[in-house]
């Protein structure tokens, strides 16, 4: 296991005999001093390797001083180890530019690992609206505010499957308005813990 070292430039350490500041957007301003503070994210690590362990997101290199990276948290693909690998090579790469080193920042700056690899981060919403189902989808809202596709839709069973799976593989990809009628039951999928 490695740590990388992220530079905090924003950063502002204050500390007095009464309290300290942290970078983590989260507890900004918390008066440590107070025991009801100490109970701050349910004593989680909110740098855990975990999918959210911060309050629901993961936690981004920019707040804090030092990430755990290594090559299964890479290959997991967990955020916080992505973002401060990704965050590293550009700075090394500014740093040797303005140095006059040799250096990878026009390729980078021209590159998108977003366009390479669209199918792998666009799975987790396909997989999560499959799950969801079409029951749970608003066809009349969706074809009603998105006419530029539909126009005058047919309601057909085939025609409503056809705007539902458009839905599903382009349409939440797009700037385009749509709503579910009932909420996600995320614990009906999920396995149990161990």
């Amino acid at each position: 296991s490695h740590l990388l070292l992220v530079v905090l430039p924003f950063a502002k350490f204050q500390t007095s005999t009464d309290s300290c500041c942290c970078c983590c957007c989260r507890y900004q301003g918390v008066d440590w001093r107070n025991p009801s503070a100490w109970n701050c994210n349910r004593h989680n690590d909110p740098a855990s390797v975990g999918d959210a362990p911060y309050d629901g997101i993961a936690i981004d290199p920019m707040e804090v001083m030092f990430v755990r990276v290594n090559n299964a948290l890479l290959t997991q693909q967990i955020p916080m180890a992505v973002k401060a690998v990704k965050y590293s090579a550009w700075s090394a790469d500014a740093a040797a530019a303005a140095a006059g080193l040799v250096h990878n920042l026009t390729a980078r700056v021209s590159d998108n690992q977003y366009q390479k690899e669209k199918g792998r981060f666009k799975l987790p919403r396909i997989l999560t609206c499959m799950v969801r189902g079409m029951k749970c989808f608003d066809v009349d809202y969706f074809v009603a505010h998105n006419q530029d596709m539909f126009g005058k839709l047919v309601k057909t069973k085939e025609n409503l499957k056809t705007v539902w799976k458009f839905f599903v593989y382009v349409g939440q990809f797009e700037d385009r308005k749509f709503k579910y009628t009932c909420g996600m039951n995320y614990s009906s999928v999920a396995l149990p813990a161990f």
